[in-house]
C-alpha cells in the first residue's frame, strides 16, 4: 500500500489492488480482517498506512487505549483511544487508568 501511494497510485486504486491480492487467500484469518480494517481507516480517516495497521490491531485485540507519542492524543476511533504519555498533562483516561 505505502509503497504504491508513493508512486503515485490513488488510495481508492491500491485498496482495490491490495483487495484482489488477498482474494485468492481470502480466509477469516486475523490478518486479513486486521489488513481490511487498516485500509479502510487509511481512507475514511486519511491516517498513514502504518499507523492504521497499529490502530487496527488494537481495535481488533479490543484495546482500549493506545499510547503513542506519534499519533494525535485523543484520537478516538471505533472505541479506542490515543494517548500520548509524554505530554505535560495527561489525558484523562491514562490518568483515570494509573489511579486505579
Amino acid at each position: 500500500m505505502v509503497v504504491l501511494k508513493r508512486n503515485g497510485v490513488t488510495n481508492d486504486r491500491a485498496t482495490t489492488f491490495v483487495h484482489q491480492w488477498m482474494r485468492p487467500s481470502d480466509n477469516p484469518s486475523s490478518e486479513g480482517s486486521t489488513l481490511r480494517l487498516a485500509l479502510e481507516l487509511t481512507g475514511n480517516r486519511r491516517l498513514q498506512f502504518w499507523d492504521s495497521m497499529i490502530l487496527a490491531a488494537s481495535i481488533e485485540s479490543g484495546c482500549s487505549i493506545l499510547l503513542s507519542e506519534d499519533m494525535q492524543d485523543g484520537f478516538t476511533v471505533r472505541g479506542l483511544t490515543v494517548v500520548n504519555p509524554l505530554v505535560d498533562k495527561p489525558h484523562h483516561t491514562l490518568k483515570t487508568l494509573l489511579e486505579s
